[in-house]
């Protein structure tokens, strides 16, 4: 009986106070796009993957949401023009890759100018190194970012 009671309360406070919206939802603003404010050349030396070039920022530092690949399902030895959005703290860019045998690659601080290259590899100290060098249009005034890698 007492069980009855609590269920008939219940839907009769649901109805009475609402349980949801009720009419037409709200219209809400698609998200635009974030404006391509520079191009670079991205090459894959390591295994398919997808790969996020992001702005170094606070929120992007703390979060593993990063929303659409920057270039998604690239190849091993693929090279592609890729846009990126403005730069954040301090002109830099963060990087995530995610290969498809789930190994998670890292690196911060990178500062990428317009129409530069982008080239991860297999470092010089084993197999578990990873290196960025990031060098101008012509292939030059190379760069280089230490990678973290793992297994996720």
């Amino acid at each position: 009986m007492k069980k009855i009671l609590l269920i008939a309360l219940s839907l009769s406070l649901c109805m009475l106070f609402g349980c949801g919206k009720k009419g037409k939802p709200e219209k809400t603003e698609p998200e635009k796009e974030p404006e391509i404010v520079r191009t670079v050349t991205f090459i894959n030396r390591v295994e398919n993957t997808d790969v996020w070039i992001l702005p170094q920022t606070k929120e992007n530092l703390d979060t593993t949401l990063w929303g659409k690949a920057t270039a998604g399902k690239v190849a091993k030895d693929e090279e592609r023009a890729v846009g990126l959005t403005a730069p954040g703290d301090g002109d830099k860019y963060i990087f995530r890759m995610i290969d498809e045998d789930e190994m998670y690659y890292e690196a911060n601080g990178l500062i990428l100018p317009d129409g530069c290259r982008v080239e991860i590899k297999h470092g010089e100290d084993g197999p578990m190194s990873y290196i960025i060098t990031v060098t101008d249009e012509n292939g030059e005034n190379a760069v280089t970012y230490d990678v973290f890698a793992a297994h996720l």
